[in-house]
């Protein structure tokens, strides 16, 4: 029997319930390598089911994800889903009515693949599993085309190349480990001599000009639409690719709505009633992300320098341990954050 590889199957999978495995994986010499992992007197017993109903959507994602990180929360990744109405497609293993693991994916409508549940733009994914030996099944029986981004590194990341295509994600993970640092002047000692100039002098000239700073812990929408705005206007007649937030913007309101499991917060510089930057700050346990911002870099030479110091100055203080800035370097990142490799996976 084919492996599912598009939507029609998907569909037709759904509408059948669950599947033995072995109906799908049968025992044969191109299958060879996944009765020699382990899992050969497992696969009998194991069947698939795929969920696209919310409800078990969640319940599935609850059981299964470790909950460390703002990526492993469902009201969050949720919130990226519905904001772009993309379709859940749960891919999950069953030994008799106990799941093993699931696979959580969408279905990207505007790039016609399967991706990560929410979008291909989170990161710092990890497969949901009780035993690894269950992710070879589930890449084996998963859609295509697939493209998952941002796995985190394991033991036996490279093992996947059995199952598509894996390569190093061209975009590193940016974090700073600030748990051992008490003071701004501390961090700064680990940063090369011209960027650690550049991030006082940029603050300090900016200081000196009159800007005011203020921080707002609200789920009110007005400093996200000036965001919206200025970030729309930046962008405009240059890239619309780049404006980001423009594409993503309903996803941005839902997760500000949704904010339980996690906080967050706006950081909004100012001067004689221009609007310099706003940055949205979320937090989530001891990490501090700065997801997003918009700056007005014509008026205000050196803001992007600013808003960093501010940031780092703001998770020392609040005591944070990590301060996770995203992937994608956009030329600078690399100066202030050290670099975590991530790969991709492709079927």
């Amino acid at each position: 029997m084919r492996i599912l590889n598009d939507q029609q199957q998907v569909n037709n999978l759904r509408n059948i319930g669950e599947i033995p495995l072995l109906h799908i994986i049968p025992k044969t010499p191109e299958n060879k390598h996944l009765y020699q992992n382990g899992v050969s007197k497992l696969i009998p017993r194991l069947t698939l089911k795929v969920h696209s109903k919310i409800e078990e959507c969640f319940y599935l994602w609850d059981k299964f994800s470790p909950k460390k990180t703002l990526f492993d929360l469902w009201d969050f990744c949720y919130s990226w889903s519905r904001g772009l109405n993309y379709k859940p497609y749960f891919y999950t293993l069953y030994e008799g009515k106990k799941p093993l693991g699931v696979l959580p994916l969408s279905y990207d409508s505007d790039d016609n693949r399967f991706e990560w549940f929410g979008c291909e733009w989170l990161e710092n994914h990890s497969f949901f599993v009780e035993d690894e030996k269950c992710i070879d099944l589930l890449l084996t029986v998963a859609p295509s085309p697939l493209f998952l981004n941002s796995i985190a590194v394991y033991d036996e990341v490279s093992k996947l190349s059995k199952f598509g295509e894996i390569k190093e994600d061209p975009d590193d993970r940016n974090i700073k480990d600030i748990s051992n640092i008490s003071s701004l002047e501390q961090l700064m000692a680990t940063f090369k001599k011209k960027s650690r100039y550049n991030l006082k002098y940029d603050y300090r000239r900016l200081i000196s000009s009159g800007v005011k700073v203020e921080m707002v812990e609200t789920k009110d929408l007005t400093n996200f639409e000036e965001l919206l705005k200025m970030n729309m206007q930046r962008f405009n007649g240059i890239d619309k690719d780049i404006s980001y937030v423009d594409k993503f913007q309903e996803a941005f309101r839902r997760v500000i709505k949704n904010a339980n499991q996690y906080s967050f917060k706006y950081i909004k510089v100012s001067s004689q009633g221009r609007t310099a930057s706003i940055d949205m700050v979320i937090t989530f346990k001891d990490v501090y992300y700065p997801f997003t911002g918009s700056n007005d870099v014509s008026r205000f030479n050196g803001i992007g320098n600013f808003m960093t110091y501010i940031e780092f100055e703001d998770a020392i203080n609040n005591r944070f341990k990590l301060v996770d800035i995203l992937q994608e370097d956009h030329g600078w990142k690399h100066r202030y954050f050290d670099k975590i490799p991530v790969v991709v996976f492709e079927k």
